[in-house]
């Protein structure tokens, strides 16, 4: 089928007259020949399908992204329809790419919009204190920067094969790049005991995933089976990682095994750099630290997760006698007997259990603070609101004065501004876009965190009987989460468990094992998808990434020069070189930035570092609902509350804690205190009406509240 393809191919592409630019006829005719090219292979990879006799697809992600969430299938077909015809035109018509961008008005009205899937709003209400769902509407100026369905930004030129859409695969002098399972194995991969940091518990890998999940997500293409004959080669589509021989690390990893790479959902977007029109990823979600991941990205999203008896609730779901987190479809994770997957703000909330617990955890406190604000309002959609306000406050006070402190160095804090005793003063020049490296590289570096197991804990931060379970088994698996106080026992084990010390390494259930399925001879590799999804969206080099931080000295082009990779152990740089890449100036961003040498008082090297405090610098400067500034509606008194309110008190409120690591649940070096003994969020300050007399609940009343917290719990 792959010879008949490439016939297909040749016969359409046939040439065409040169211009200054190209004609109205020369752009519909190359639309119309890439449409049929398009529609011929969708029809051959239907055929295959439907000749294919398995009942499971053999590919290891095709499980998996079953459960991801997917972008429009239109948009998809338009955009590839846009970079064929845009290849028709240079390939036989011989125009650039700035040549063919000159006739983009003409591709927009024959073929439609290929560069956003929201379209910016029409009319914003700038005096609101409430954030739009979508995120729009936040910048005076540019009301689309940080909305839900946005390409993300880009901080360093592509480095696309062929500057428009072809995957990253060439480095220096049209060299290839290694294969990115060798380099797994080789970088990445754990050697004897996990290494466990003396600094954070496990919060930091769940709460900085839960994080992930508010402010960036990119979809992946439409396809059904990337390593299906028709897909293989098909890199429009399809990146995938062939292993290209036999190994001892992963047994079902033999010469040929497939793993499944979609390539991130395209948009045909113009490039900052080069002004040309170019292969972009979208963020599905906001960018903004706004709780997306407790509410949605959408007005339909929150209507779906509100209460509709109260409001001003968000929906809980029962077990038997037991509250839970709110039932989804089942179709998104993997359910045994009387179990249900979980609906939340975000599509990933079943990827682990730990991460649910996390979900569940943010439901119960805006239920909390909820039913604390009904004192001084009556109406329900305003409860709502000032609640879902309170909460993205909180989650952003954590996020900068707990979270990043517990592993950016100080110099990194200070340099880009990220703690709340800095003055602040909202940029409104300054794009709060998520940056398509931090989304695709260097916030992944949180994945050196996972742990080998994921366990239940008691209060007193010990195991519960013998409930520890390999983190490969967990995936898409609700089980965890239906044993008994299972949400509160997964929040102990983050609290009471050493998270793995923050280095190039990834233990063997997410680098061997990942969606591990021996029955269906499945497994993936965490690691090498990192470093094939950073090719997948073109980006640079980990050099040019170093280039763009301004960090000295620069990286040498030649193994043999003194010093090629500074910020490297000599012993990293004999890997890196063993590897397969051929130049220094060739090593992914990735495994480049990750194998950093960390910073004074810092978990992470330089690059990362940098990368890092520029994007929490932008989520904080360039967020004109930021809880600090003015239009954000907090008083002196509010922004105090919510300043001494931390995430230690959070847990204790919601899942009994009777100890808790203070004033950092991050940080295993703060001494556990007594959840009474540390401070609440102050509600009376939240009262709009201060001055009468507060409100006194009859005995009913009081009763009535208590019983509704029980049940919320």
């Amino acid at each position: 089928m792959k010879v008949l393809l490439s016939g297909i191919c040749v016969v359409l592409l046939t040439g065409c007259c040169h211009s200054a630019i190209p004609s109205e006829r020369e752009v519909k005719d190359a639309l119309e020949k890439a449409s049929e090219i398009n529609e011929i292979k969708a029809g051959l990879d239907l055929l295959e399908r439907d000749l294919d006799t398995r009942t499971t697809s053999k590919c290891p992600m095709s499980l998996s992204h079953g459960k991801r969430l997917h972008s429009d299938a239109n948009m998809d077909r338009r955009v590839s329809n846009a970079l064929l015809a845009s290849r028709i035109l240079m390939q036989d018509g011989q125009y650039s790419l700035n040549e063919v961008g000159d006739v983009q008005h003409i591709f927009t009205r024959e073929n439609g919009e290929t560069c956003v899937t929201n379209n910016a709003p029409t009319y914003c209400n700038f005096t609101s204190i409430y954030r739009t769902a979508d995120g729009s509407c936040n910048n005076k100026d540019n009301p689309e920067w940080g909305m839900a369905g946005r390409p993300h930004s880009r901080v360093v030129k592509n480095d696309y094969d062929d500057k428009i859409s072809d995957p990253r695969t060439l480095g220096l002098n049209d060299g290839l790049l290694p294969n990115p399972r060798i380099v797994s194995n080789e970088i990445h991969r754990t050697v004897g005991n996990v290494a466990l940091s003396d600094k954070l518990t496990l919060y930091a890998m769940a709460f900085g995933q839960f994080l992930d999940h508010d402010i960036t997500l990119t979809p992946e293409i439409h396809v059904e089976d990337c390593c299906a004959e028709t897909n293989r080669d098909d890199t429009d589509k399809c990146f995938n990682i062939i292993i290209p021989e036999d190994e001892k690390y992963q047994p079902l990893f033999t010469e040929g095994y497939c793993m499944q790479v979609k390539r991130s959902s395209p948009l045909l977007c113009e490039d900052p750099f080069s002004k040309d029109k170019v292969r972009q990823q979208k963020n599905a979600i906001t960018s903004f630290i706004d709780a997306s991941n407790v509410y949605g990205s959408s007005e339909e999203q929150q209507k779906e997760l509100r209460d509709e008896n109260k409001p001003h609730l968000l929906k809980t779901s029962m077990d038997g006698n037991r509250r839970r987190i709110l039932d989804g479809n089942d179709a998104d994770c993997i359910t045994g007997g009387g179990q249900h997957c979980s609906k939340a703000g975000d599509a990933r909330v079943n990827e682990v259990p730990s991460l649910t617990s996390m979900h569940y955890l943010f439901v119960l406190e805006h239920n909390r603070i909820a039913r604390n604000l009904t004192e001084f309002y009556e109406d329900s959609d305003v409860i709502f609101e000032e609640t879902r306000r309170i909460i993205i406050a909180i989650m952003q006070k954590i996020t900068y004065n707990e979270f990043l402190a517990a592993f950016l160095s100080t110099d990194a804090l200070k340099k880009y501004e990220l703690l709340s005793s800095v003055k602040y003063k909202y940029e409104k020049d300054t794009d709060p876009t998520v940056i398509n490296a931090f989304a695709t590289a260097a916030y992944r570096a949180g994945h050196t965190w996972v742990s080998k197991t994921m366990d239940l804990f008691k209060k007193d931060f010990h195991l519960w009987k013998n409930e520890t379970h390999k983190i490969e088994e967990t995936f898409h698996r609700p089980d965890l989460t239906y044993l008994p106080q299972s949400f509160a026992r997964l929040a102990y084990w983050l609290s009471g468990a050493k998270s793995p010390d923050t280095d190039a390494f990834l233990v063997d259930g997410i680098r061997d094992d990942l969606f591990l399925d021996m029955s269906e001879k499945i497994a993936f590799d965490l690691a090498a998808l990192n470093v094939q999804r950073g090719r997948d969206h073109g980006l640079g080099s980990y050099n040019d990434y170093r280039t763009w931080c301004d960090i000295k000295p620069p990286v040498k082009r030649k193994w043999g020069s003194s010093r090629p990779l500074p910020g490297h152990t000599d012993e990293m740089t004999k890997k890196l070189q063993t590897a397969g890449y051929r130049s220094p100036m060739d090593i992914d961003l990735f495994t480049g930035g990750l194998s950093e040498k960390p910073v004074v008082e810092g978990s992470f090297g330089p690059t990362f570092e940098c990368i890092l405090g520029e994007q929490f610098r932008r989520l904080k400067f360039g967020d004109r609902y930021w809880y600090q500034n003015k239009d954000a509606g907090f008083t002196k008194d509010q922004i105090d509350a919510i300043e001494k309110y931390t995430y230690s008190k959070l847990l204790c409120n919601n899942y009994n804690y009777e100890t808790v690591q203070y004033p950092s649940a991050f940080n295993l070096k703060d001494e556990k205190k007594e959840c009474v003994d540390i401070p609440d969020l102050k509600f009376d300050v939240f009262n709009p009406n201060p001055n009468p007399e507060k409100k006194v609940l009859t005995l009913n009343e009081q009763l009535k509240r208590l019983i509704e917290t029980l049940e919320g719990k």
